[in-house]
């Protein structure tokens, strides 16, 4: 946030416009649906419903007085540099004792920035303003994104303080922590003394907890309480494997971990002893330049795991050690016995093929299949032979962004899996492609259904950096 506070205007000016002759009913509702037409899907939404809060207070004395009486409008906040201290300091007044939704970026989003302008990072003063306007309020966040806020204030060593009270304060109601900063300066401060990070008796109902750049070397994670887990790094915060272990090791609750861009330190050698048991473990996804995507998938133990997701998906390096493991005399049973969902993202034409043969080998029992890209020739060839003979035990195939053309190649993968015996249940397509392609099948084609359906827009949307479309999604064609 970094318009100015709400002027205060004038009579004169709500006595002359035109809306404030309307009806308080009309008014009420022409103000509920503009707040309606922008929902949650997209920052962009998001950050516009919730300036209609502040532009309502300046269109007239009845919006006004509306909005200042609904204390949840002025519950989600999203500050960026350059900030205004006196626009935040009303907005979160405003919000009373409601609970909040809180976002501070030191980055400002680059729609918002003019043709050609360069901005200045935050300095160390102006990191500090902010703390003091936003730390009070903390207490009462449900969720919470801090985003390299601390990374300015090096040479501050008041910025310890803030650092200290962030890892001992109550949160009583948050429940959804991002954290993204280099506190290396930190980790010598306190000599290398791993800290507990939001303990459970801290932050009883925190259960997704996403961390950028900050070493699990430094804290000690609140393993009793959080469900979702994502961790990435920067040009910093690589994370060792077996401080990895260690700590996850203790989230015996853990249903969701998200794992990205080489956050693993690749300098230190695999300890291929070491095992990993998650047995909550539903979901597991790993993202972005990852380079240990093999050695992760065999050092996990997590029999219960259901869902797993590859973005962008290189071929035989991510799949060879986890193939090797489930192909030796001494595996009894799949060590994913339950995974029946896969998302995966070839990183280009090039690897289309070898990715689907190596994860059809690795993970034989998948039932629903996700493409996030798609490049047809290969698409076709390799769905259509049986040397090898992909997913035996597929029903759904979920593709995005496809057009027209591709019917044909629906049409004749469907009628070649059916003669194979396996035959497919549903292709599933992302709404536009649903519309593009269902109009080139008449109704009741015997061997599949289509279905409008995107499950990897779903997910990709609880991801970090969602915003960025195809940032996991390797070469495009």
């Amino acid at each position: 946030m970094n318009d100015t506070s709400d002027k205060e205007a004038g009579h004169s000016q709500w006595k002359g416009s035109p809306i404030s002759k309307l009806s308080p009913e009309l008014l009420t509702h022409i103000l509920d649906f503009t707040r309606n037409e922008f929902p949650d899907d997209t920052e962009h939404d998001k950050d516009f419903r919730r300036r209609i809060a502040t532009m309502a207070t300046q269109v007239s004395r009845f919006w006004r007085d509306v909005a200042l009486d609904h204390h949840l409008w002025w519950t989600e906040l999203t500050i960026y540099h350059p900030w205004n201290i006196e626009a935040v300091d009303t907005y979160l007044k405003r919000s009373q004792q409601c609970l909040l939704d809180l976002r501070v970026l030191t980055t400002t989003p680059l729609r918002k920035r003019p043709r050609g302008y360069t901005l200045l990072p935050p300095s160390e003063d102006d990191c500090l303003d902010l703390l003091k306007i936003i730390f009070p309020h903390f207490h009462r966040c449900r969720f919470l994104e801090l985003n390299e806020i601390f990374r300015r204030m090096e040479t501050h060593k008041e910025v310890f303080g803030y650092l200290d009270q962030l890892l001992s304060a109550p949160f009583p109601h948050l429940e959804r922590f991002t954290f993204a900063d280099d506190l290396r300066a930190y980790r010598a401060y306190t000599n290398g003394v791993k800290r507990p990070f939001l303990s459970p008796s801290l932050a009883p109902s925190l259960r997704d907890l996403r961390l950028i750049g900050y070493s699990l070397d430094a804290i000690h994670l609140p393993s009793s309480t959080i469900t979702t887990l994502h961790l990435s790094k920067r040009t910093y915060g690589e994370i060792s494997y077996a401080n990895l272990v260690e700590e996850l090791q203790t989230c015996q609750n853990l249903t969701e971990l998200a794992i990205y861009n080489d956050v693993l330190n690749l300098l230190e050698s695999y300890p291929d002893y070491i095992r990993c048991r998650l047995p909550s473990l539903k979901t597991l996804l790993l993202l972005g330049n990852m380079d240990m995507v093999s050695e992760l998938l065999v050092s996990l133990d997590t029999p219960n795991l259901e869902e797993l997701v590859v973005a962008p998906a290189a071929g035989l390096p991510d799949f060879q050690l986890y193939r090797e493991m489930k192909d030796t005399s001494r595996v009894v049973q799949p060590p994913f016995p339950n995974l029946r969902r896969l998302i995966l993202a070839p990183k280009g034409p090039t690897e289309f093929t070898e990715v689907m043969e190596c994860a059809s080998g690795a993970f034989p029992l998948i039932e629903q299949l996700t493409l996030a890209n798609l490049y047809p020739g290969e698409f076709v060839s390799a769905f259509t032979s049986n040397n090898p003979l992909l997913f035996p035990k597929m029903v759904d195939l979920a593709l995005t962004d496809v057009d027209a053309t591709i019917a044909d190649a629906l049409y004749s993968i469907g009628a070649f899996r059916l003669a194979e015996g396996i035959p497919l249940r549903n292709f599933i397509l992302d709404s536009d492609s649903f519309r593009r392609v269902s109009g080139h099948f008449s109704e009741g084609t015997p061997h599949f259904q289509l279905q409008d359906g995107n499950p990897w827009e779903d997910r990709r949307k609880t991801l970090l950096d969602k915003d960025v479309k195809d940032l996991y999604l390797g070469r495009r064609q």
